[in-house]
């Protein structure tokens, strides 16, 4: 109590509004000396042995003050008088809750720190102001060019190509609740990355085109919806559809529970992929594919969780084509090392239909800046049945078959910046359990160069 006493010596003797205006006066005179050359505000460290600290401890101890930047106040941590002012303000407005000399130590940090305080107010308001003159619509985009080589045991299938293609994202404000979304695709050869554009319908533009659109909206506070042509983002690794080459017509709404969020989508394909039977169902059975799926995900700490379902209907005859379950893990062990692993199943296969995956990263987790690099090292496994090799973004030998396949991928990336981005990768995949004799035990290795910028 000696201690509070002592922090609110002078306190009492004068009622706040009148410290405020005295303050509010004197600033106007020094503010001069906290301010540089160039006009910008210069903070200084509040000293260690500041009387400010001892205040906002006892603040915080008795609930006042919640902490800085959503962290919560360490006593033995110096700060400038920048961050004691953001305190300060909080605080400020809990003075309601306050009694009488919870009150008058406010009256007295409210006094020390009013002119920054008052340049906080002032760079909000420009910071407002550069807000709302930023253009309604924001893009962001990516070219790729990769030079990828193909060998087959059997000759078949294999080439060498230049591959490249262009993707420009979109997105234009609506209100401040829903925005719709864009993107602008088709700069590239047709065969661009997936076989089965060439071979199976719904073939990449060969002419620039926007391929997806849809609105963002707020249903609730809790509660997003995303209407339109938009990507079926599924599992963590795009093992059972590749998120980036395909899209479907329909609903997602994404919620939180506490630390659980939860995903749900429905609708229908974009792209028609028909000329195919895979796992004894027709080709005619994926010429009008039904696609609906719930995940629910979470992170405890710094590991990442899913657990999901999708499934594959013909909304024609009714039935259900593929109906997966699934379930992925991504730890990141240290600084320069992740691990992530994914499991997942077919259960409407009529033999095998499990898949599985490991991955290691060494290095740079996340590539910001100019000689960040990683190696990934990752193993795929998959059962008769277990992917449609159309939809995967996994490599397979062929397209619109149900063999299994034993895959090792090993790959190098190296950033030239933050946004060129190069890669080197190796893959060596053996096919098993093919329903065509000659396609049993043969092996698939490619190899790509690829370039990757960002703008």
């Amino acid at each position: 109590m000696k201690k509070s006493l002592n922090i609110i010596s002078g306190g009492l003797k004068m009622k706040r509004k009148k410290l405020a205006l005295i303050a509010a006066l004197g600033l106007q005179l020094c503010v001069s000396s906290f301010v540089s050359a160039s006009g910008a505000p210069v903070f200084v460290d509040v000293p260690a042995k500041h009387w400010s600290y001892e205040a906002v401890t006892y603040l915080s101890q008795n609930g006042i003050i919640d902490g800085y930047d959503g962290k919560v106040f360490q006593g033995d941590k110096t700060m400038t008088r920048y961050e004691m002012a953001q305190i300060v303000a909080k605080a400020l407005l809990k003075q309601d809750k306050a009694n009488v000399v919870q009150k008058a130590v406010l009256d007295k940090l409210a006094v020390e720190y009013a002119m920054e305080m008052t340049q906080i107010k002032q760079l909000d308001k420009r910071l407002a102001t550069v807000e709302k003159n930023q253009p309604n619509i924001k893009l962001d985009g990516l070219f790729l060019i990769q030079q990828k080589t193909k060998d087959r045991d059997s000759g078949i299938g294999s080439y060498s190509a230049t591959q490249y293609n262009m993707r420009l994202n979109g997105t234009a404000k609506i209100d401040q609740d829903a925005t719709v979304g864009f993107r602008f695709v088709g700069l590239g050869p047709t065969s661009s990355f997936k076989a089965t554009t060439a071979y199976y319908g719904g073939q990449v533009p060969a002419s620039p085109q926007i391929d997806r659109i849809f609105v963002t909206t707020k249903l609730f506070d809790n509660v997003k919806a995303r209407i339109g042509r938009q990507a079926p983002v599924v599992d963590q690794e795009d093992v059972i559809i590749d998120s980036g080459f395909f899209s479907y017509d329909g609903l997602r709404l994404n919620w939180k529970v506490d630390k659980l969020e939860f995903d749900v989508m429905k609708g229908n394909f974009a792209r028609g992929v028909t000329g195919y039977a895979f796992d004894n169902h027709l080709a005619g059975e994926f010429a009008n594919l039904g696609l609906e799926g719930m995940k629910v995900s979470s992170q405890a700490g710094k590991v990442d969780w899913s657990l999901g379902t999708v499934k594959f209907s013909n909304s024609v005859g009714g039935g259900n084509v593929m109906n997966f379950h699934y379930a992925s893990l991504k730890i990141p062990v240290a600084d320069n090392l992740g691990l992530t692993a994914e499991l997942g199943k077919n259960v409407k296969a009529t033999t095998g239909g499990q898949f599985w995956l490991t991955k290691a990263t060494i290095g740079d987790q996340a590539l910001k800046k100019k000689g960040d690099n990683n190696l990934t090292l990752q193993y795929y496994s998959s059962e008769k049945n277990g992917v449609n090799y159309t939809y995967t973004a996994q490599d397979g030998l062929d397209e619109g078959t149900s063999y299994g396949i034993n895959a090792v991928n090993v790959s190098y990336k190296y950033a030239f910046s933050g946004n060129k981005i190069s890669r080197l990768e190796w893959y060596r995949g053996i096919a098993k359990n093919a329903s065509e004799p000659d396609k049993s035990n043969q092996s698939y290795k490619y190899f790509k160069a690829v370039m990757l910028v960002k703008f």
